[in-house]
């Protein structure tokens, strides 16, 4: 109902148009003779005829030529009958006004406004399933002639495609009344990489696309934690126990095997991969975690050689999976649950002999027998500390 149509070539139709009949013998017959469309683009002023109806009776209709976009016209029908005598009839509706738009909006640019997180800050690669996106510089091309509305953007929608362009859905409704025109998406799937654009509608209906501007143009949605697979200690756990988990290095290694990362689908998808796994350890139960090693490896399995660890010291150990999306999983040390890292060696105390250093002298160690026998007294081992911590003991 605001009149604002998009074609050059609007067609119109005039009804119940009539000439009085003529009275007295062999009067001639009353008709019509011609109706032409007329517009004016400055209020009345001037008409210009845009088109000649051909209908020999009513209703009459027309369709106009020769318009200009962005252009606002009153309307009105001349008619004609074989007198030559005129009347008008002005358009009866949208204030007897066309506006005839034919120009595209302004697109504007297209940026994702969520953090593009992860193995790298522009891969497109997202872990959240509702992106948010802006439209900036989005615009209408203003219209003229007397009394013409405001040109404007009527709506912005963000729409998806996984198949490269083919189809498109949208995901994405902007409530912004002016640019920057912003949208959050629902309703995507993980694992999935989508071209996205955003669909511009004028006031006319003309429709205008942006594609995405960065990431060339795409979005991979990753919601989905990487497999972690098994943490193992791979120094030896040696000693009177070769299942306690208390080793003599400051330096022990580790390794996690069976890592992997779901795939990514959809035309153009990305590869899904495992982007840092970092070993970490704890003394206090897990409430803090630190000593942070990153492996070097770039494939499964990964392994690391701790360092700066103390002696008589209890850790827990956990390597944290980060994949390309920055989603993160955790393999935590099952068997032992604990490594207590103990390189102090044992206070030796004092050995004596308790045989009886008998004959001429109680001194001389000299004895008569073959099984002399001996006490070690005030050996002790240093106790360990963190949370869970094994007994130290002399074996």
């Amino acid at each position: 109902s605001d009149g604002i149509i998009g074609t050059l070539t609007p067609s119109f139709s005039l009804s119940s148009a009539s000439d009085t009949a003529y009275t007295g013998t062999g009067a001639a017959t009353a008709a019509i003779s011609s109706v032409v469309i007329q517009v004016s683009s400055d209020g009345g002023t001037t008409w210009t005829t845009k088109g000649t109806s051909a209908s020999s009776s009513g209703p009459y209709t027309a369709t106009l030529a020769n318009l200009t976009s962005g252009t606002t016209y009153s309307v009105r029908a001349l008619v004609t009958d074989t007198a030559g005598i005129t009347s008008t009839a002005a358009l009866s509706t949208t204030n007897g006004r066309i506006t005839v738009d034919t120009t595209a909006p302004t697109a504007g640019t297209l940026t994702m406004t969520t953090t593009d997180g992860g193995a790298s800050p522009s891969d497109g690669i997202i872990g959240t399933l509702t992106p948010a996106f802006s439209l900036s510089a989005a615009a209408d091309t203003s219209y003229t002639g007397t009394n013409a509305p405001t040109a404007a953007i009527s709506s912005v929608v963000i729409q998806v495609s996984s198949d490269g362009g083919t189809t498109w859905t949208t995901k994405g409704t902007s409530a912004s009344s002016s640019a920057p025109y912003t949208a959050t998406l629902a309703g995507l799937t993980s694992g999935t990489t989508y071209s996205v654009r955003a669909l511009v509608t004028d006031t006319a209906g003309k429709t205008v696309t942006s594609a995405l501007s960065t990431t060339s143009g795409k979005i991979t949605v990753d919601t989905t934690a990487p497999t972690i697979g098994t943490l193992t200690m791979t120094t030896t756990d040696d000693g009177s126990s070769n299942s306690d988990g208390i080793i003599g290095t400051l330096t022990p290694a580790f390794s996690l095997a069976g890592v992997s990362d779901t795939s990514y689908t959809g035309t153009g998808a990305s590869t899904a991969g495992i982007a840092s796994v970092v070993f970490q350890v704890s003394s206090d139960g897990g409430t803090t975690w630190g000593s942070d090693v990153t492996s070097s490896d770039v494939a499964s399995p990964y392994t690391a050689t701790m360092s700066a660890l103390t002696s008589g010291t209890a850790y827990s150990v956990r390597a944290v999976v980060t994949d390309i999306a920055g989603i993160t999983s955790t393999a935590t040390l099952a068997s032992p649950a604990l490594v207590t890292v103990d390189t102090t060696a044992p206070t030796v105390g004092t050995l004596t002999m308790t045989t009886t250093d008998d004959g001429s002298s109680d001194s001389d160690g000299i004895i008569g027998t073959l099984t002399p026998s001996f006490s070690l007294s005030s050996a002790s081992d240093t106790a360990y500390t963190g949370t869970g911590a094994a007994t130290a003991a002399i074996s």
